[in-house]
């Protein structure tokens, strides 16, 4: 601990990124039988460091506002039922002033809703929140025993970054990142991830925004008897 007081932020940065390369790099050679090589684990570190360290919050605002531009044009797509057996999630967040509140509504092939949830937290960036979103939609699923479900939501950098499309995803979502894909590889290997825009996410949007005015955090069964009538009404919302 004295070492940690005496060092500068910098170096303790380093410090931590080595010894996650390291361990990665054992456990590629433990269960994956990978040869270790020296260089390319400093080569790895070095990367985590500059991606952490370095990372600056204009990139990530330039990512968010690039998705943003290109979701700008789309006006015309409302919501639509999954196919059976599928199980659609729609997801979404509200956050303002380092607080934040995400839903989650679960919606079968005939329009009808299996439960939904609501989580609170804390976080810095909207994207934290928006991908915590997701990760309560697997949750959801598995307090519901769902296997096939299709997780949907508006914000086009965090289903990007589900996807793997992006070359760069933000540092703040990596550990969300990998729970989220963990969780449909195991349970859901036959799901996806889908962007919607706003408009048309009206249900998880609603009940994100209820979720964080009325500072509610549960899941609910559409037989849950401790349901709030306003939410029945929320999650009612894409349908009407």
């Amino acid at each position: 601990m004295e070492l940690l007081f005496n060092e500068d932020e910098s170096t303790i940065a380093m410090g931590m990124a080595i010894c996650w390369a390291i361990w990665k790099a054992r456990n590629a050679k433990v269960f994956e039988h990978q040869t270790a090589n020296v260089q390319e684990t400093l080569a790895t570190a070095l990367f985590w460091y500059n991606l952490f360290y370095n990372y600056s919050d204009d990139e990530e605002s330039q990512l968010l506002q690039n998705n943003k531009d290109n979701s700008a044009a789309v006006t015309d797509i409302i919501w639509s039922a999954p196919n059976n057996p599928f199980i659609k999630i729609n997801v979404d967040a509200a956050w303002k002033d380092g607080m934040n509140a995400c839903a989650a509504v679960a919606i079968d092939s005939n329009g009808l809703c299996w439960g939904a949830g609501t989580r609170l937290g804390r976080t810095d960036t909207v994207v934290y929140a928006e991908t915590d979103g997701f990760k309560l939609a697997t949750d959801l699923a598995s307090w519901l025993n769902l296997n096939h479900i299709i997780i949907e939501g508006d914000s086009q950098l965090v289903v990007k970054s589900l996807q793997g499309e992006l070359r760069t995803v933000p540092w703040r979502i990596w550990r969300l990142k990998d729970e989220i894909t963990k969780w449909m590889n195991e349970h859901n290997s036959s799901g996806a991830y889908n962007y919607i825009p706003k408009m048309a996410n009206s249900a998880a949007h609603n009940l994100a925004v209820y979720a964080f005015s009325h500072n509610v955090q549960n899941m609910w069964t559409s037989s849950s008897s401790n349901i709030p009538p306003s939410i029945v009404n929320l999650w009612d919302v894409n349908n009407s």
